[in-house]
């Protein structure tokens, strides 16, 4: 059971601690990203700062309960907060995220029985402003990132594995940092291919969604040392495995996300917190048809439009002029993909069977994990089995 399952109603607590957390979490996205421009500003751990922006958030957080949790209004609220104001919150973000990273690599050296010293802290302390520097600039690449033409040929670039590994060995030529393509695609796939090496050939197409962006992060990578790539990976894999993982880094990840979200919740209702936002789509359209009965009430007509719009798409991206057979395959293949997952579903009409739902999610970490992670599994090889079917793996094969 989901800690205390009595107190929690997941058609109304639930979409209201999600709505809250996203909003959140898109401010620290930002205090990641280009905004810290004075790091020797931005480390200073301003009481006074943090006051105001604890009341700036409260005050955006009643205006999204004021405005019924609407996904629109809620991205509006974001936009209102400007100037002196955001930068403040930007500010604050960035020292948790400081305050986190500092967790996550003494949590690191404490796995590895690493000395602690003065001079060990020092390192720590220094190692924290390279980590942060680094994930700021990869964040930064996806700020930057413009709405391009899509014939551009820079947006949407077809290269060999062979092509790729190429570009990718140019450059990080001076760099100590190398990246084996094959070698890493191979194990992302062993899982679902034993012989994943055998079935992927070098002259096999890859799409590169974004070559800018590409060789930018690769840039990134080429100028950062081993052990800052490594803190920060370490540092991700405390963010986003912990709630599943053992005790001490769920104690870890409830202290940061508690400073993060300035809610006290224990590490129990942390978790529920998290299983919460895996059905947060569901929570999200019974809402949504609960104050819109007369929507389900036409279902036959809405299915009619849906299949309408479905076929009409389909049929501009048959007959597209500028598209190529491979990407008109990719794109009617991800239509199939979307219109078989998004669908009237008769049980999100009904608030028993949801609650239902709930009183059968187990919160056993280990347990947890694993369903995680044989659902993703599961999920891959449904997506490889469609681009199987389709001949997208190997298009000229």
């Amino acid at each position: 059971m989901c800690g205390n399952y009595k107190k929690w109603n997941p058609l109304g607590d639930g979409a209201k601690i999600m709505a809250m957390a996203n909003y959140r979490y898109m401010h620290l996205n930002e205090a990641i990203s280009g905004y810290l421009q004075n790091p020797e500003q931005s480390k200073k751990f301003n009481l006074v700062t943090l006051d105001k922006a604890k009341a700036t958030y409260s005050s955006c957080l009643n205006k999204c309960k004021t405005n019924k949790l609407r996904h629109g209004k809620t991205l509006q609220l974001r936009s209102r907060l400007s100037g002196p104001e955001l930068q403040k919150k930007k500010e604050t973000d960035r020292n948790l995220l400081v305050q986190a990273i500092t967790s996550a690599i003494k949590f690191m050296n404490e796995l590895t029985n690493a000395p602690s010293s003065k001079k060990t802290n020092e390192l720590v302390e220094k190692r924290i402003d390279e980590v942060v520097d680094f994930l700021t600039k990869l964040e930064e690449t996806k700020l930057s990132e413009k709405r391009e033409d899509e014939r551009n040929p820079e947006t949407y670039k077809y290269l060999t594995l062979d092509e790729m590994q190429k570009e990718t060995d140019k450059l990080l030529e001076n760099s100590l940092i190398k990246i084996n393509w094959y070698d890493y695609i191979k194990v992302l796939f062993e899982d679902i291919r034993e012989d994943a090496a055998d079935f992927l050939q070098y002259n096999d197409l890859i799409i590169i969604q974004n070559m800018k962006q590409f060789k930018e992060v690769l840039q990134i990578f080429s100028e950062a040392s081993q052990k800052v790539i490594i803190s920060a990976i370490w540092w991700l894999v405390v963010n986003s495995v912990s709630p599943y993982a053992t005790s001490r880094f769920q104690d870890l990840h409830y202290e940061y996300k508690t400073k993060v979200d300035e809610n006290e919740f224990g590490p129990g209702e942390w978790r529920c917190r998290e299983l919460v936002k895996d059905q947060y789509p569901y929570l999200f359209a019974y809402m949504f048809i609960k104050d819109n009965p007369e929507v389900f009430k036409q279902r036959e007509k809405v299915d009619e439009m849906m299949t309408n719009i479905r076929a009409a798409y389909w049929d501009t991206i048959l007959h597209s002029k500028w598209l190529d057979g491979k990407t008109k395959m990719a794109a009617l293949a991800k239509l199939r993909n979307i219109t078989q997952n998004v669908s009237f579903k008769d049980w999100m009409t009904n608030p028993k069977e949801i609650e239902e739902g709930y009183k059968e999610i187990v919160v056993s970490p280990k347990m947890f994990y694993n369903n995680v992670r044989s659902s993703k599994l599961t999920k891959r090889k449904q997506q490889l089995r469609i681009l199987g079917q389709e001949n997208l793996l190997s298009p000229y094969q």
